[in-house]
């Protein structure tokens, strides 16, 4: 939520002041390292707003501290319009699971656009005898404490999302976490590795070569990049419903002015980078300034609880 700040200023920007903006290049910091996803993601959007405002957009990886290094620059960056931050569920996340990282999500920064939410998939070795979601639970009954599933790494989505489902669907396995994700799948290939948690568009790789079997897809509808695999809100979950969130935030003060141009401009992008997005399993998100600060709000409450019930620490 926008602090008081934030609303002053917004209410002293005039149309004028969004009509002169830019007259320099727009920086969009990454918190993370190129080449990954967000990045890549950012990269697409930067490239559109370069051919849709006056101004070029840039993008600049600040990569560490799992975000918060990035996030904290764009905090502390005069509210002209000029920085700008991607932030991903990592962040909504780190509001409870990194109490020191220099930033308080909603009171220092505020909702320019949405870009996409990617669903996660949950992929089994194909010798595993169960199909779907209920099978796995069945069989995680029947054998307590004897599945177990990888993830890229403590705290992160692919691992609240186990935890969301042992609460909600009363899986008992064990998480084990992995430096990368490719040393996780390599094991999930030779079978010393039951079940992962994974991004659709790596588990789609490997279910279509027979490697993996998928057993549901995380957000509430199914994946473009697995549309044979039944949601788990479809597999009896109701209300199931997560993503990885990506999308675009500013310093809190920025006037209204300047985030209604930017966020028009994404959502004006969106159509056109639909069905790239799709395939890769990121479903476009096109949400006003405030519908996108309202969901990163309700992300970050949603794994607080989820943190907190399961006593997670980052090592």
């Amino acid at each position: 939520m926008p602090t008081r700040r934030a609303i002053i200023a917004g209410s002293l920007a005039t149309p004028a002041l969004a009509q002169a903006w830019p007259s320099q290049p727009i920086r969009l910091i990454v918190p993370f390292a190129a080449g990954g996803a967000t990045d890549i993601f950012a990269r697409m959007i930067a490239e559109r707003l370069s051919t849709s405002l006056p101004g070029r957009a840039v993008v600049e990886n600040r990569p560490g501290a799992g975000g918060a290094i990035g996030a904290q620059q764009a905090a502390r960056a005069a509210p002209d319009g000029y920085t700008l931050l991607v932030v991903t569920s990592s962040h909504t996340i780190g509001e409870t699971l990194m109490p020191n990282r220099g930033y308080v999500l909603a009171r220092d920064l505020r909702g320019v656009a949405a870009f996409n939410a990617s669903a996660l998939a949950i992929t089994a070795h194909p010798a595993l005898p169960f199909q779907d979601l209920a099978g796995l639970r069945a069989h995680a009954q029947r054998n307590p404490g004897a599945l177990s599933y990888g993830t890229t790494g403590n705290g992160t989505v692919n691992h609240l999302v186990g935890e969301l489902l042992r609460a909600q669907a009363g899986i008992d396995w064990v998480h084990v976490p992995y430096r990368a994700g490719a040393e996780a799948r390599n094991d999930l290939i030779a079978g010393r590795l039951p079940l992962m948690i994974d991004p659709v568009t790596n588990a789609a790789e490997l279910v279509r070569d027979n490697r993996a079997r998928a057993i549901a897809v995380t957000t509430v509808s199914r994946s473009a990049a697995l549309p044979e695999t039944r949601s788990i809100a479809e597999q009896g979950i109701a209300g199931f419903d997560v993503g990885i969130l990506i999308g675009m935030v500013a310093p809190a003060a920025m006037p209204d002015a300047l985030v209604a141009r930017l966020n028009g401009a994404v959502r004006a992008a969106l159509p056109e980078l639909a069905a790239s997005w799709r395939a890769q399993g990121a479903e476009p998100l096109s949400l006003d300034a405030e519908a996108w600060s309202a969901l990163l709000a309700a992300d970050a409450a949603r794994w607080a609880e989820v943190i907190q019930r399961a006593n997670i620490r980052l090592e």
